[in-house]
């Protein structure tokens, strides 16, 4: 037996990473993001609000095989089990048992493999990508040219933190930016990548707005960079990560791809660490930065055997924990006290609980693109997020979902009395607790752009716009109850974290053209400036105003 095991030790190594995965794939209930990435394949686009598209290509292709969370994470699983294969290509030392042992030890690529998120999609693709790299930066030719510039485009198309390996390797070997060959490989990126980037063109840009412009940062926190640091400590590994990171920033880098390695690891880390002064950064986000993490460290712990002992020690502590925690993921055991745990339980009680109140009504769910997300899954009616002006904007801004829903019957979940009201009602549930509206209305997709020439004459605010409208609005705008949606402008005071709304005379019912130039006036006489301002529209739904702009900010010499 011993000898069939050393004999047959990376079949079995990898078979069996797979087939764990594929256990706590089937068995372990969505998460909150998971299922949001499964509603992205059910709206087939070059381009999400939040990402770029390759994850609803994976979740959908997997849930066309299986109808159930198993579909959902199933090529997940297959890119993860190669991922780990590809990182040991990476690696020169011939060390096999330490790697697994490596790759045991830390907690993202055990309890992290299995999750249907961008970031598994990009582990694979940057582990791909530094392969290529490799054969690469040894031998420029056209070939290698051509097919590093393909593999760029599809570690950009998994999530945009791609672009970060791809600096520091360009910062690793700055010379590359004087062959020609590197300028194929960034051709074929840009026409591989051209669709996705026209998609953010007819789309005003609106990740980079967001994530740039629109996402509130929060008041700077030394715990913001405390939890960082420590997060990255507990998915290094709950064991040995400490040790793993120092043996990968021990490790000299004496090859090309070793020294891209290394650049990576830090920059990224850097990065981050940097980008916790703006605000909190999820622990998820470094995850190319593994990749490099297991190979220098691997090469650095084959030369010492003494430090070796302490990770095939941990190992066994480390699957205990992990054991533990896996187990917990599926069925639910109270004293361990998990917050995450949350999202994996009960969710397909609660659709069928909605499924139930609702009469099977559409619902419509009051910020919370993750019970919209889940409910579609679970339940498999339709559902909506309607994102109002206390939320944010996310890609059900953009579906045809809301287009379906207006003048008919709906079920709507999270009404507490207005949007500035948080306070439950007596006896409401507000996860599964609702509302039938008999005709149901919001337009989102009205959206007021090339905002300027804001101006304040004589305690009265003047706005110059252009508002764009779906064509199917048009003749909506016209009738009974539409005609008398009011056009408002928002204020947001960071000091007191509370909003006004001014009404502006702008009447929809006018709007004629899919794009039309106007001017939105209204009383505006405050006593404290705002921070920022943003064009919202009235609703069905009395006191929930629908996002319908960016944010602006008043003159300074107000």
């Amino acid at each position: 037996m011993k000898n069939f095991v050393i004999k047959n030790h990376r079949t079995l190594f990898y078979t069996a990473w797979f087939i764990l995965g594929v256990i706590q794939s089937r068995y372990t209930e969505l998460m909150d993001d998971e299922a949001f990435y499964w509603a992205y394949s059910r709206f087939p686009a070059f381009g999400y609000f939040e990402h770029p598209p390759l994850i609803a290509l994976f979740t959908g292709a997997g849930y066309w095989l299986f109808k159930n969370e198993l579909g959902v994470r199933f090529f997940i699983v297959i890119l993860n089990t190669a991922s780990i294969y590809i990182i040991r290509q990476l690696s020169e030392s011939k060390n096999d048992f330490l790697f697994y042992a490596i790759v045991a030890s830390i907690s993202l690529t055990q309890l992290g493999g299995f999750i249907a998120a961008p970031d598994n999609v990009l582990i694979f693709f940057t582990a791909l990508f530094f392969l290529i790299f490799k054969k690469f930066s040894s031998q420029m030719n056209l070939s290698n040219a051509l097919q590093l510039g393909v593999v760029v485009a599809l570690m950009l198309y998994s999530k945009y933190h791609g672009i970060l390996a791809i600096i520091f390797t360009l910062i690793s070997f700055p010379k590359l930016l004087l062959k020609w060959q590197t300028w194929i490989a960034a051709l074929v990126t840009t026409i591989l990548f051209f669709p996705h980037l026209y998609w953010q063109y007819n789309n005003d840009f609106a990740t980079v707005q967001y994530q740039l412009f629109e996402r509130n940062p929060e008041h700077y926190s030394i715990v913001i960079t405390i939890e960082y640091i420590l997060g990255q400590l507990l998915a290094a590994g709950p064991v040995i990560g400490w040790l793993l990171l120092w043996s990968a920033f021990r490790c000299r880098a004496d090859s090309r791809l070793q020294k891209a390695l290394k650049y990576s690891l830090a920059g990224i880390f850097l990065f981050f660490l940097v980008a916790t002064l703006n605000g909190v950064v999820e622990t998820n986000w470094t995850a190319p930065a593994f990749i490099p993490l297991i190979v220098l460290s691997h090469e650095y712990l084959d030369r010492r055997v003494q430090l070796q002992k302490w990770v095939y020690k941990s190992v066994p502590i480390t699957l205990i924990l992990v054991l533990l925690i896996r187990v917990a993921l599926i069925f639910d055991i109270p004293f361990l006290g998990l917050d995450i745990k949350s999202e994996f339980y009960g969710n397909r009680t609660k659709a069928i609980e909605i499924l139930d109140k609702s009469g099977q009504l559409p619902v419509v769910f009051l910020n919370s693109y993750q019970n919209a997300s889940k409910y579609l899954f679970y339940a498999g009616h339709t559902s909506f997020s309607l994102n109002t002006g206390n939320y944010h904007r996310n890609s059900y801004n953009y579906w045809q979902i809301e287009d379906s829903l207006i003048g008919k019957a709906a079920y709507v979940i999270g009404l507490k009395g207005s949007a500035l009201n948080e306070t439950p009602r007596p006896g409401v549930n507000s996860i599964i607790d609702g509302e039938r509206i008999d005709k149901y209305f919001s337009f989102s997709k009205i959206r007021f752009t090339d905002i300027k020439n804001v101006e304040i004459r004589n305690n009265n605010l003047q706005i110059h716009c252009r508002v764009k409208t779906p064509a199917t609005y048009l003749s909506l705008l016209k009738q009974a109850p539409y005609d008398t949606v009011s056009v408002c402008i928002a204020c947001f005071f960071k000091s007191s974290n509370t909003i006004s709304y001014h009404k502006t005379d702008l009447n929809l019912s006018q709007i004629t053209k899919e794009q039309v130039q106007t001017i939105l006036s209204c009383p505006f006489n405050l006593q404290q400036r705002p921070e920022k301002l943003r064009i919202e529209l009235s609703t069905c739904l009395p006191g929930w105003l629908s996002i319908n702009s960016k944010f602006f900010s008043l003159p300074d010499k107000y």
